[in-house]
């Protein structure tokens, strides 16, 4: 309700209570006229001053009630100065600002918006009052915008800073940030939205472009390994073993040693790009359905000291002075001790491959094969967060930066075959469960790698 509105309203119940009192003196100056007349006769004219006293009073009180009903008038024309005061100003700051303001109805008909909105939707005034805001939309973000009306009626709370696109005129599309609440009347009752939307278009295009150029960026050093580093690395003992052949041609059975070295060289590679084809946006597809896993009884396993495994299933021993061992420390906010580890969403294959080739980076950064890995876990509001931190060479900010790409390989780090994917496959594995990997490392310090998945809920389906 606006200012004016209140203000009217008030000024409405004042002049019912000042009319009835004004209706009323009449009948109160002939009761006290009819009282005062039965007095005296009663008392055969002899109480003349009581008679005095009553026409005292009786004039008291009309003369109290044109008072009031002059100051009431006066009150009432300083409201409604106020009033077309204050409805002018708004007016005026409505019109003045640059974004766009608008009121709606709870069927979603504009019912007061300012020139700002108008400019954006390329309409009048009079062609957009009481057309409806999904008018201006497509499906999708009518369907996004219904939801968050919805919840903005439902809690009663402002929505504030969602992307909302929206169809000019002349079929064009811009981009506006919309915040929006509850428009209630003088009882509570919700009677429809109001809200502000600004203009974003120049911003979200610059975004788009942005992330066109960090892909084709992305996608040249991406190139660059797989040319510089997979490729290079298959192609050049392959060159090699022919060479070698052609100068020992007579012993067969090295030539069939080579040609089985090369065999499997071209085998691991070939698995290798199968995997990235796999893998390749594999964070970005939904999983078929929700399931939730123990990871409790991951982790048991893979800290056991068995052989670990990697993408292609070679094995990979762990090397005899790398230890791996489960930490918890109860000062930490949101720390878990083992047995307090909650099931998460998620397959248990992309789980146990998203841990692993975790561990065999961390296992793999120590260049004298010996030291620690240490796994900690803790809660942060519905999320699970493994730790999985090593003191070993570590990562320079670069290669920190480059390295969950495809195909990277940090030169010189001695490793298992898998041309530089496992960082990039943990990844998309944990994307896939809904969760992600971050990585901060600090060169000849270490490398502490966070595995972030969601805490599952007693309505998923346990593996």
């Amino acid at each position: 309700m606006t200012l004016g509105k209140k203000i009217r309203e008030i000024t409405r119940n004042i002049n019912w209570k000042i009319t009835a009192l004004l209706m009323a003196i009449p009948f109160i100056s002939d009761l006290i006229h009819v009282i005062g007349h039965r007095m005296i006769m009663h008392e055969d004219y002899h109480m003349n001053k009581i008679h005095i006293i009553i026409r005292g009073i009786e004039t008291l009180v009309l003369g109290a009630a044109g008072v009031m009903g002059s100051q009431w008038l006066a009150q009432r024309d300083k409201a409604e100065e106020a009033t077309l005061e204050s409805e002018e100003k708004y007016r005026t700051i409505l019109e003045s600002i640059e974004d766009g303001y608008f009121e709606v109805d709870i069927a979603g008909n504009f019912t007061l918006l300012n020139n700002s909105l108008c400019e954006f939707f390329g309409l009048p005034k009079d062609k957009l009052m009481g057309r409806n805001f999904q008018d201006f939309a497509d499906k999708e973000t009518n369907k996004k915008g219904y939801k968050t009306f919805n919840k903005v009626y439902t809690t009663g709370k402002p929505a504030k800073g969602f992307d909302w696109e929206v169809t000019r005129k002349d079929s064009t599309k811009i981009f506006v940030e919309a915040s929006v609440s509850l428009r209630k009347d003088s009882e509570g009752k919700p009677i429809g939205f109001q809200g502000i939307l600004r203009d974003i278009t120049e911003r979200k295009l610059a975004e788009e472009t942005s992330k066109k150029v960090d892909a084709l960026e992305i996608s040249n050093v991406v190139l660059k390994n797989f040319v510089g580093d997979a490729l290079g690395n298959l192609i050049s003992p392959i060159y090699g073993r022919i060479q070698m052949i052609i100068g020992i041609r007579d012993n067969i059975d090295e030539i069939k040693s080579d040609l089985k070295n090369t065999e499997t060289g071209l085998a691991k590679f070939l698995t290798g790009i199968n995997t990235f084809r796999e893998y390749f946006r594999f964070g970005e597809r939904p999983m078929k359905e929700r399931i939730s896993t123990d990871i409790s009884h991951i982790l048991s396993s893979l800290l056991s000291g068995q052989v670990l495994e990697t993408y292609g299933k070679d094995e990979f021993p762990i090397y005899p002075k790398i230890k791996l061992r489960f930490t918890y420390d109860p000062k930490q906010e949101g720390a878990l001790g083992f047995k307090e580890l909650p099931y998460v969403v998620g397959p248990e294959s992309d789980i146990t491959t998203a841990i692993q080739e975790t561990l065999i980076n961390a296992i793999e950064s120590y260049e004298e094969e010996s030291g620690d890995v240490v796994i900690s876990a803790k809660k942060e509001k519905d999320n699970l967060i493994l730790e999985i931190a090593d003191q070993g060479r570590g990562m320079s900010p670069d290669e920190t930066e480059k390295s969950q790409l495809p195909f990277y390989k940090i030169l010189g780090v001695k490793g298992s075959a898998r041309f530089g994917l496992g960082a990039y496959i943990a990844r998309e594995s944990a994307k896939h469960c809904g969760g992600d990997i971050h990585i901060e490392s600090t060169k000849g310090v270490g490398t502490t790698a966070s595995v972030l998945f969601k805490i599952s809920n007693n309505s998923l389906v346990d593996m």
